[in-house]
């Protein structure tokens, strides 16, 4: 299914103001210039209206429905060509991340679209380009391959209880944001979207473990994705907190030009943190495209405290042994 977007530069309302007299007192109308939006402020627009859209991202599906529907869906698989030939959802057509807007243009458009990768966080950059160069209804898939054959797991490995107690923090971080300046993008208005969208894939799934930041958390700036009670451990999901010194952007309502993307600095990485990965590799991928340099942290919490949750969580019941194909 292919949608539309028409992404125009919003130009601002332009207030004619009476700003003087002429020698016989007859007021003269002398136009305000408009002042148009920069590259910056069309590509945040247009990613915003996105990612603040709780009907549609992260937008993913279960294996199981998948399989119940299977017909009804065009699934298209990021991994390697070597994973792919081994075995694939019967009827997925083969894609990465490099060249998917390539591919686009010989895949079927007349149904909505399923993103499968190995555990379902590099789909999430997938998924954001395609929504934001107008393919609707894109999903992807939870916990990829990784739920659609037991063959195939690759979080079982993952799932641990890595935060470290020092690193363990229940006080909100947030009175500590300061305004930032955004980004600058070259880009011309007319094109940036689809420029940065192309770049964003070309640069591939960018993603940090937790591992690999520990002993340096005050060089990144955090960004927990959570809702506040979780964030300060008195949710009912069994977080038990967060990570030292992240701060809490509550997802659908933080990531506005006009909300707390000002409090993210351009001259650090940032690092977003979700339950599995999923949501947080769709927001790493809309911060990049806004000039940042962002990661996704891999595997979210169950990589952090996978003992206490009692949401989110992988699990056997997640993972399924269905049918494999290895016909292109």
């Amino acid at each position: 299914m292919l949608r539309r977007w028409n992404w125009l530069v919003i130009m601002m309302v332009v207030l004619i103001p009476f700003v003087g007299c002429s020698d016989d007192d007859e007021s003269v109308l002398i136009p305000t210039p408009p002042i148009e939006d920069s590259a910056f402020d069309v590509m945040a627009a247009a990613a915003k209206a996105y990612i603040n859209d709780n009907t549609q991202c992260p937008g993913v599906l279960a294996a199981t429905a998948l399989n119940d529907n299977l017909a009804n869906y065009t699934v298209i698989d990021i991994r390697s060509q070597a994973n792919y030939d081994l075995g694939h959802i019967p009827g997925a057509y083969h894609s990465s991340l490099g060249t998917l807007i390539a591919d686009l243009a010989t895949i079927p458009n007349d149904k909505p679209y399923v993103i499968a990768c190995y555990s379902g966080q590099s789909a999430g950059h997938a998924k954001v380009a395609m929504e934001l160069l107008g393919y609707g209804e894109v999903y992807s898939l939870l916990f990829g391959m990784s739920a659609w054959h037991s063959s195939l797991d690759k979080w079982s490995t993952k799932c641990s209880d890595n935060l470290m107690p020092a690193h363990l923090e229940t006080t909100n971080n947030n009175s500590g944001l300061a305004t930032q300046s955004f980004p600058t993008l070259s880009e011309n208005v007319a094109t940036v979207v689809a420029e940065r969208v192309a770049l964003m894939l070309q640069n591939g799934f960018k993603a940090k473990s937790y591992a690999s930041i520990q002993d340096n958390l005050s060089n990144y700036f955090i960004v927990n994705y959570f809702g506040e009670a979780d964030y300060l451990g008195t949710g009912t999901s069994g977080v038990p907190g967060h990570i030292s010194g992240a701060f809490q952007f509550t997802p659908y309502a933080s990531m506005g030009f006009d909300e707390m993307l000002k409090n993210i600095p351009a001259d650090k990485e940032v690092i977003v943190y979700c339950w599995t990965g999923q949501h947080s590799s769709q927001v790493t991928a809309y911060l990049n495209m806004l000039g940042y340099d962002a990661y996704s942290m891999s595997n979210g919490s169950n990589n952090l405290f996978y003992g206490d949750l009692t949401a989110h969580k992988w699990g056997p019941g997640a993972m399924n042994d269905f049918m494999l194909e290895t016909t292109p």
